[in-house]
């Protein structure tokens, strides 16, 4: 389950198990790195490490 916590509202998006979509769990994410792998793989689509969403390392400099 992925919970929004703001000054006023709270939002909860799904919460109802990997069979059904669990988006934030530990399952979700491992398993959504693990098809990016194998797409990466197979030749189906970019690695982990070309994604467009991926976090680029700060200098510490």
């Amino acid at each position: 389950m992925t919970l929004a916590v703001g000054d006023r509202d709270t939002a909860r998006v799904d919460g109802w198990g990997w069979t059904m979509g669990d988006a934030g769990s530990g399952f979700w994410i491992g398993r959504e790195a693990l098809t990016a792998v194998m797409r990466a793989h197979d030749h189906r689509g970019p690695g982990p490490r070309d994604h467009p969403h991926r976090r680029r390392p700060r200098s510490l400099a």
